[in-house]
């Protein structure tokens, strides 16, 4: 399990340690809020004309939720 995410900070950044906890889990809906929530955090995003900072911090949690449970449903399926 690997999560990223990219545009929100100067690069793309990547999170294996908050990825790693989720390793031998069978983890919930709630626990990957809470982890995009933390990973979202983790994100420093400037404000520019397209977007402001709170913007790309709020899209940044709400697409890492999707792709964790993206992620979980692709996984079950190869099981």
């Amino acid at each position: 399990m690997a999560l990223g995410l990219g545009g929100v900070g100067m690069t793309p950044l990547a999170f294996p340690a908050l990825a790693q906890r989720l390793v031998g889990t069978r983890p919930s809906k709630s626990d990957f809020d809470d982890l995009a929530r933390e990973a979202a955090a983790q994100c420093e995003p400037s404000d520019d004309l397209h977007a402001s900072a709170a913007y790309r911090r709020h899209v940044a949690r709400v697409l890492a939720t999707r792709a964790l449970h993206d992620a979980q449903q692709r996984a079950g399926k190869m099981q």
